[in-house]
């Protein structure tokens, strides 16, 4: 299925959005990920140098990638940290639900269920890991 974002553009074959919404009459497509420092060597070294490294090199190439439509970046490191771009969203999200006296309870609760399922993602994915490391070594590291 081709997702038309901005009237005409497509979004690149092989590519899933992640969330696509209406709002006031307007297509918000979101598109997520979850980095960390370690994937390649130079991710390591800009995220030593620099707090959100990684997250900033992400987003940069999704803007990269998707020139010309109008998708957001929504990208967090596996540690926790949140894009530039991802805070600008759960900001906009929360101002949308903003109470008589100009509170939003929504932004610790959106807070609070990313960091939820961040956790519970890199939980996963260090026992998936530990339990095909377990397996290999009792096969002989076959």
């Amino acid at each position: 299925v081709d997702i038309v974002v901005d009237g005409a553009h497509k979004i690149p074959a092989g590519d899933v959005l992640d969330v696509v919404f209406n709002h006031d009459g307007q297509r918000i497509a979101i598109d997520v990920a979850v980095v960390g420092a370690e994937q390649d060597a130079a991710r390591t070294r800009a995220a030593a140098g620099r707090d959100g490294a990684s997250a900033k090199r992400e987003e940069r190439e999704k803007r990269r990638r998707y020139a010309g439509l109008s998708i957001s970046p929504c990208v967090f490191e596996n540690g926790g940290r949140a894009g530039e771009s991802a805070q600008a969203l759960v900001r906009a999200m929360a101002a949308m639900a903003v109470d008589e006296d100009g509170v939003s309870a929504l932004a610790a609760q959106l807070w609070q269920q990313i960091s939820i399922a961040l956790q519970t993602a890199t939980a996963w994915q260090i026992a998936t890991a530990y339990v095909k490391s377990s397996s290999l070594a009792a096969a002989g590291g076959r």
